[in-house]
Order: structure tokens, then sequence, then C-alpha cells
């Protein structure tokens, strides 16, 4: 039986049970009858049919692993991975040691996150928002 949301009185649940996704489904798998409101139940009956089945004994932390390193390879396959915009504006930059050296320092998480917002040039400054074009440039500010 799949460990995801099991718990009794859970509308999740109810769905997995009304649509028999508590068990490994065909493959490749009919979705067809889920309806397209429900798409988070329609991606997780097409992709649990490609999860190998829990092994006995097999710790839950272990099995989501799998679960979510299948849905990965679903994804990349379907969509590969883009170069992040900030790494084609700076072509020149070494980026492989700058997510190595943001992703290895001692830093606190909120710091790490303030530099990971520079780096990607999304920090909500008044020339950000108005070059994605969220506010208007607005008057100048008088330098003396």
């Amino acid at each position: 039986m799949w460990t995801q949301s099991l718990r009794e009185r859970d509308i999740t649940a109810e769905w997995l049970r009304y649509w028999d996704l508590q068990e490994q489904g065909a493959n490749p798998p009919h979705v067809q009858g889920i309806p397209r409101q429900l798409e988070y139940l329609r991606t997780y009956a097409r992709e649990m049919a490609y999860v190998e089945v829990p092994k006995q004994g097999e710790a839950p932390r272990a099995f989501r692993k799998k679960m979510y390193g299948t849905s990965r390879t679903i994804r990349l396959a379907a969509d590969p991975l883009r170069n992040v915009h900030i790494t084609i504006l700076y072509p020149q930059t070494d980026w492989e040691r700058v997510w190595s050296n943001l992703h290895a320092t001692w830093a606190a998480d909120a710091i790490k996150v303030s530099w990971f917002k520079v780096i990607h040039d999304i920090l909500p400054t008044k020339e950000r928002l108005h070059a994605i074009r969220l506010t208007d440039p607005g008057p100048l500010p008088h330098v003396w």
C-alpha cells in the first residue's frame, strides 16, 4: 500500500480510494477517468505507475526519495533544464564556482537567501520593478 495520504477523513485519501490509486497502477497509466480539476491526482497516478513498489521493510523516507527521483526523471525527460537567466546575461562568470560557494558557506539561511536574490538580480529595486513592468520609473532622485 502506498504511503501517500492514507489518514482517515482526508479528502486526498478518499480520492485515492475512489480511483483505486492505493496500489501500483497499470503501465502505461490510464488517467482519463480522473477529472482535469484534480490534476495533482492525475499526475500522481501517471507517475506512480513508474515507481518501483516499496520493498518489505523499506523506510517511508527511502520510498519518498525513490518516488521523487522517478518524478524528477520524468520531468527532465519531458522538459530539460534550461539555463538560468543570470547565466545568460553574464556568460563569462564561473557559475559553477558561484553556486558552489553559495551552498558551501556557513552563513545563515536568511543571508544565503539574500545572496541568492542578489546573484539572480531579483531584488525588488525600483529599477528592477520598472524593468519587469511592475512600476513606473517615477521621478529620478535629485543629486547635488
